[in-house]
């Protein structure tokens, strides 16, 4: 295999993917600093309220990295933000810890757990120099994201919605899962990578699945089952059709 240049001729796909990159980093920026707000409103412990204004600032960086990246490929990047992905939703009539937990679920305890392995797979073939600033970033980072949600679940599991919490957690988990799962591996059946793409950071769609299914077998099911909750993969996969 041969070993691209930082001016090997990127792909339509390299580009495109870099450039969803940047939105979903503006997402993730606007959804974190909303979730820090809502812990200011419920007086979490000071540290977490930090933490979450310190992943916004990270997640801004991983955007302009990212859009340097794009910016190497000769193309102007042009990200596509789309307004209703960038806020939770709440249920007003329901105490703000319940869309926390939810908040928490969907982009920490899931999203940013699965984040560190599938981004150490992408950076390990990664080759174009332009590109491995990114991830290099991205991975010290995401590990203090992954951290953050489960510290962030247990500070809710203290509280006096704790109960509450339980029901919600245990309740949406398996729909969660099975969204955030086909979110990666479906869509990847048409991701077919060439070895240069993969050079850009691009994961072959194989991968996908392979990473996923290894991640929630080492880190999400025995980290769900120390705060008392059942993640059985193969049912939640299986009853969703």
């Amino acid at each position: 295999m041969s070993e691209p240049s930082s001016t090997s001729e990127p792909s339509q796909r390299v580009i495109i993917a870099w450039t969803r990159t940047i939105s979903a980093e503006y997402v993730s920026c606007a959804l974190t600093q909303q979730l820090g707000h809502w812990l200011t409103i419920v007086a979490a412990s000071p540290d977490l309220i930090r933490a979450a204004w310190a992943i916004a600032e990270d997640e801004l960086v991983h955007a302009e990295l990212a859009t340097e990246v794009v910016h190497a490929t000769g193309a102007t990047p042009a990200p596509t933000l789309t307004r209703a992905l960038m806020e939770y939703p709440r249920e007003l009539d329901e105490p703000l810890e319940l869309a926390i937990a939810r908040a928490c679920l969907r982009s920490f305890c899931l999203g940013e757990t699965s984040a560190v392995p599938l981004f150490a797979a992408m950076r390990e073939r990664c080759r174009v120099p332009v590109a491995q600033p990114f991830f290099d970033r991205v991975l010290r980072d995401e590990v203090r994201h992954r951290d953050f949600g489960w510290l962030l679940l247990d500070w809710l599991l203290l509280t006096p919605q704790e109960q509450a919490v339980r029901e919600v957690i245990a309740r949406e988990l398996p729909a969660r899962y099975r969204t955030h799962y086909r979110g990666y591996v479906v869509g990847a059946r048409e991701r077919t990578r060439t070895d240069a793409e993969q050079a850009w950071g691009l994961l072959p769609d194989e991968e996908y699945a392979r990473v996923m299914d290894r991640s929630a077998q080492r880190d999400l099911v025995p980290r769900f089952a120390e705060r008392g909750f059942t993640l059985d993969v193969d049912a939640a996969l299986r009853d969703g059709g």
